[in-house]
């Protein structure tokens, strides 16, 4: 996608259609996606640019909110701020990365996910509409903080989870047992590892920490490296996790 490589940028990754009870098809990224980024049986994920590029009379890219007019002023009016195309020190003022925020924070809420599942089955997610600006900044803080935890690129390491086993091992079946989570019969695991985080749905029916050794099954050897960013894994669940139910604390609709 243009828009994604010809400079700095976020995209919100959603479907049309999703025919699950566990829906968690949303991501954000700054890259193109796979086309099976989500388990679905309802279509291919898309894209959404949060800036569009084109070049100008000058031969220079620029670039352009890509959000609807008639959105953006119902937003701004109903909290009472002024709408500016990039991040400004500007007091009162919303810039499309904070309407992002919001929107991916609404879109973490269970109780969202829950209330409107079955519209979420047949059609885009809709969010609805800050009720006051304190509303609206506290849901962009959520939304902040998990934007940045899921487009790190760094593995993002929380002691408490640790490795115990060989140097090298090799996936030959995974079970979890009382929070370890078994690489083999040799004794290679983690341990430490909560239960709900294990059984997690993310982007529809893929449980990642499972999904990840399942695609490792079969004889291939798992470095320390990859240990590190299965743990790391665990870890970017985890602090999901938490901020998910800081939002179905804080969310109203």
């Amino acid at each position: 996608m243009y828009n994604l490589l010809a400079g700095d940028n976020y995209a919100l990754v959603i479907p049309r259609q999703a025919a699950t009870d566990n829906w968690s098809h949303v991501q954000i990224t700054k890259y193109m996606a796979d086309n099976r980024i989500h388990y679905s049986n309802k279509g291919i994920p898309i894209e959404c640019p949060l800036y569009l590029y084109a070049p100008g009379y000058d031969g220079q890219l620029t670039r352009y909110p890509n959000l609807n007019d008639a959105i953006i002023n119902k937003l701004t009016t109903s909290i009472g701020m002024r709408f500016v195309p990039e991040k400004s020190n500007e007091e009162n003022t919303v810039c499309p990365l904070d309407i992002l925020d919001y929107i991916y924070a609404v879109l973490f809420s269970r109780k969202y996910r829950q209330a409107y599942l079955d519209f979420l089955k047949f059609d885009f997610p809709r969010v609805p509409y800050p009720q006051s600006a304190d509303y609206f900044w506290t849901m962009v803080f959520y939304g902040a903080k998990l934007r940045e935890l899921h487009v790190s690129e760094d593995d993002l390491i929380d002691s408490k989870y640790s490795y115990k086993g060989h140097t090298e091992c090799v996936v030959d079946r995974s079970t979890y047992q009382d929070g370890i989570v078994h690489f083999n019969k040799k004794g290679d695991m983690v341990i430490n590892v909560p239960e709900n985080i294990w059984n997690m749905y993310f982007g529809g029916g893929y449980q990642p920490l499972q999904k990840w050794l399942k695609d490792r099954k079969g004889g291939n050897i798992l470095t320390q490296s990859d240990i590190r960013h299965f743990i790391s894994i665990i870890t970017t669940l985890t602090a999901t996790e938490e901020i998910m139910k800081q939002i179905d604390d804080y969310i109203v609709f």
